[in-house]
């Protein structure tokens, strides 16, 4: 999940909250210039009620969605710190820039061909550094950025926790799970 989404995710939540609040303002305005019914009272309490269940479950599902990005990120990281594992391996015993070109120039180097077909593998293994470098550095932000999916996944079991509590006060409902 992008950051942009997980913030959309909150945003929904916040405006779900205020949906209700406003819905209870209406229902005032509604009512003006004559008494209010108790139905009102109940069914302005009964909009709140679904708009803090919403905005509960709008934070629950951004959680989750968090959760299953950072998974993904981990996944990522893994499969680059084994790609930079096999090119230091394969690197080392073929001399070539990816350990997969030939030593001598003629063959196709992975990810950096020039599109004539040649490589441009000297049998130095100089770029093998670079390449592993680059998996490397690539899981460490695969690492990063599956830490924040877990801290906003943290922050939005944090804000449905509050949703659930605010609504436990206003309501009277149980704020157990």
């Amino acid at each position: 999940m992008t950051e942009s989404a997980a913030r959309r995710a909150g945003e929904r939540a916040a405006q779900a909250a205020e949906r209700a609040e406003e819905l209870a303002a209406r229902q005032v305005e509604l009512s003006a210039g004559r008494p209010i019914t108790r139905k009102d009272v109940d069914m302005a309490a009964e909009r709140a009620r679904q708009a803090l269940e919403h905005a509960e479950s709008a934070h629950r599902a951004a959680a989750d969605r968090h959760e299953a990005a950072a998974r993904a990120h981990e996944r990522a990281a893994a499969a680059y710190d084994k790609a930079a594992a096999y090119d230091e391996a394969s690197g080392r015993g073929k001399g070539s820039a990816s350990g997969k070109g030939s030593a001598s120039g003629k063959g196709s180097v992975s990810g950096t061909g020039t599109g004539s077909g040649k490589g441009t593998g000297s049998g130095t293994g100089g770029e093998s550094g670079t390449t592993r470098a680059s998996a490397t550095d690539r899981a460490d932000r695969s690492r990063r950025d599956a830490d924040f999916h877990r801290a906003a996944a943290a922050h939005d079991r944090a804000a449905a926790r509050e949703q659930r509590i605010e609504a436990a006060r206003e309501f009277g409902d149980d704020p157990t799970e």
